[in-house]
């Protein structure tokens, strides 16, 4: 329910996502962009005046596209 927690947790999910795909770790990565995918759609619908949640969740939906 903690918006900053959420948000914390999903950068989090996001960089250990980056760190794979340096890696070229393709399943690890794509599952930790699927987890801050998810919180970020999660905080865009509940906190939608946080325009930077928006711009997180299409920048993990574009590496989501690269790794596929």
């Amino acid at each position: 329910e903690n918006v900053s927690f959420k948000n914390g947790l999903a950068i989090s999910y996001a960089k250990l996502g980056d760190l794979s795909r340096m890696k070229e770790e393709v399943h690890k990565a794509s599952n930790y962009f699927i987890q801050a995918e998810k919180l970020w759609l999660e905080l865009v619908r509940d906190a939608p005046q946080y325009v930077q949640f928006q711009q997180l969740l299409n920048l993990v939906q574009e590496r989501l596209k690269d790794l596929s």
